[in-house]
């Protein structure tokens, strides 16, 4: 069950789940290697969206296998409904439909967070207007790196920046972003953006210069930079990036088939037979 305060990890132990040594020429070639295929990939499915559609990535998230995670995976931020709760960025792993009481009815449902104890993955229902909308560009306030150092100077690295309309451009980005299979180490536990921010950077600086300045690359630096900003509206605790995930509904067939495909990703840590308290919000 997901915590209602996750702990905010910032200690360094997620960069041994990217590299076990930075040190280690090898591995360090291997996962460059890897993320350039998974962005080939990814620009390559980008390619073959039908013109003003995301039907190729869509497509790809229904005939993604069962028992294993596919190689797409997105940063999002789950809505909270409080002040004093954090906006934290999370790893979207697998997006998938599973049927409902309703005939003829699916219900788009996404695996979200770690698969380790104590933060085990948690399982959310996608908006009304499913998940495709936030795959499109929207118009997001980004900070100037200026004034976000001076901001976090004198603020938590959990708090939320303001928009500064003298000061702010505005990027197009989508409020899903994706992000290379090999990037998710850094974000398998809830953090805020501006964390989230600093590990993109730094996995960033990994990359050969090639690499560095390709768009895919660039846009996931803005989306963290972008998440460090609230969203409208006086005493909206959330990050602008934030997508009205749902609870899932009170359905037991969609809520058995969302649970069943965890176990299927998951079969040591969620045996069919765990129970449904344990693996839900």
């Amino acid at each position: 069950m997901e915590p209602s305060s996750p702990e905010v990890v910032s200690s360094d132990g997620w960069m041994n789940r990217i590299l076990s040594s930075r040190n280690d020429i090898d591995a360090v070639e291997l996962w460059i290697k890897n993320t350039n295929l998974e962005m080939e990939r990814y620009r390559t499915i980008l390619e073959s969206n039908a013109e003003g559609t995301h039907s190729a990535e869509t497509s790809f998230w229904a005939t993604a296998p069962s028992s294993t995670s596919p190689s797409l995976a997105y940063l999002t931020v789950i809505p909270v409904n409080y002040v004093c709760e954090l906006s934290l960025v999370r790893v979207l792993h697998i997006i998938f439909d599973v049927p409902s009481s309703t005939p003829h009815h699916t219900v788009t449902c996404g695996i979200i967070g770690d698969s380790k104890p104590p933060l085990l993955p948690i399982i959310k229902q996608a908006p009304p207007d499913g998940l495709e909308p936030y795959l499109d560009k929207i118009d997001a306030a980004w900070p100037s790196s200026e004034r976000m150092k001076e901001f976090y100077k004198t603020h938590s690295s959990a708090e939320l920046m303001g928009k500064d309309k003298a000061d702010d451009l505005y990027a197009a980005i989508p409020k899903l972003m994706f992000v290379p299979t090999t990037w998710i180490g850094a974000f398998l536990e809830p953090i805020p953006p501006k964390l989230a921010y600093e590990r993109a950077l730094w996995l960033k600086k990994l990359l050969p210069k090639s690499s560095i300045h390709s768009p895919q690359i660039q846009m996931i630096i803005y989306w963290t930079k972008c998440a460090c900003v609230k969203g409208r509206g006086r005493g909206n605790p959330n990050s602008q990036m934030t997508i009205p995930w749902r609870v899932m509904p009170d359905d037991q067939i969609a809520r058995r088939g969302a649970e069943n495909r965890l176990s299927d990703m998951y079969p040591r840590k969620f045996p069919k037979h765990t129970t449904s308290k344990q693996r839900r919000r």
